[in-house]
């Protein structure tokens, strides 16, 4: 008996019918329902709001980080998600319009850099810098389709500062932020991160300070400079870069910081320079 060869439409018709199946049907049996939606007019299997939000029962979209701040790992062993993550590991994602998208929301990766600095106030600082976790959680969002780390109002009232709710900062009084001009912005870390990578608008402010062939900057750090160490705003200091490498450490992320704890008299005159900024922040917060 013979047997009819199928017609490339009727292969297509299979495929198609796969497809919709792998999208739905198997999807609301191992995973959360509602994850993926079939597209019968677009033949497409695209991710809904619900299966892009990041939690661990989620096989698509995860928290990269766990609540104590480390990275999250994804066995192969898994008894549900193991072969699917074998080809397809889990992202960090966001419903949100992008560039392509012609304004319609869609789920995008995201930072989930920025998402775990903000959420995970521990994570924020390595464990022997003291007192930088102790703040209250920000808070991640997305306006206008951009990925945002909001300050809170309990932030601000640690601080004896009024809260602007339009700019979702802390109101900070002209005088004041003339002093911070000097000492860095409100939320500075007491780290001594200063590659050149890590700031713009850098510009001169003294020449051979404090000795030839070193000079003071002002500068803003940049998008790097938040999301790997939670520096933002506008800064006056050094560039590591200038530096002779016997003063210059590389952390894990390959980014220079000031070696203080050389004992000589430049080094001494620097950790002078640093240490007036850092006492004038503890007088104005």
């Amino acid at each position: 008996m013979s047997r009819s060869v199928p017609t490339a439409d009727e292969l297509n018709e299979a495929h198609l019918h796969a497809m919709s199946k792998l999208c739905t049907e198997i999807p609301n049996k191992y995973g959360a329902p509602g994850g993926t939606t079939w597209d019968d007019r677009n033949k497409v299997c695209r991710i809904t709001e619900r299966g892009c939000e990041a939690r661990v029962t989620n096989p698509i979209s995860q928290p990269m980080f766990t609540a104590s701040g480390e990275y999250r790992t994804f066995s192969d062993d898994d008894r549900t998600f193991g072969e699917f993550w074998k080809k397809n590991p889990p992202g960090f994602y966001a419903w949100k319009a992008t560039a392509k998208s012609g304004g319609r929301k869609v789920c995008a990766r995201s930072n989930f850099l920025l998402w775990q600095w903000c959420e995970i106030p521990r994570s924020r600082a390595e464990k022997h810098e003291p007192g930088i976790t102790n703040t209250p959680r920000f808070e991640y969002n997305i306006r206008n389709g951009k990925e945002e780390c909001y300050i809170p109002k309990e932030y601000c009232d640690s601080k004896g500062m009024s809260y602007n709710a339009t700019e979702r900062d802390c109101y900070v009084p002209t005088s004041q932020k003339i002093a911070e001009f000097f000492s860095g912005s409100v939320l500075v870390r007491s780290r001594r991160a200063s590659d050149k990578k890590l700031k713009n608008n850098i510009r001169l402010l003294k020449k051979d300070f404090p000795v030839k062939g070193i000079n003071v900057y002002t500068y803003e750090w940049n998008y790097v400079a938040l999301t790997s160490y939670g520096l933002y705003g506008n800064d006056v200091g050094f560039i590591a870069d200038e530096l002779d490498p016997k003063y210059i450490y590389y952390d894990d992320l390959g980014y220079k910081h000031i070696n203080t704890d050389i004992d000589d008299e430049l080094m001494q005159k620097i950790s002078a320079f640093l240490d007036i900024k850092d006492k004038l922040k503890n007088i104005i917060l």
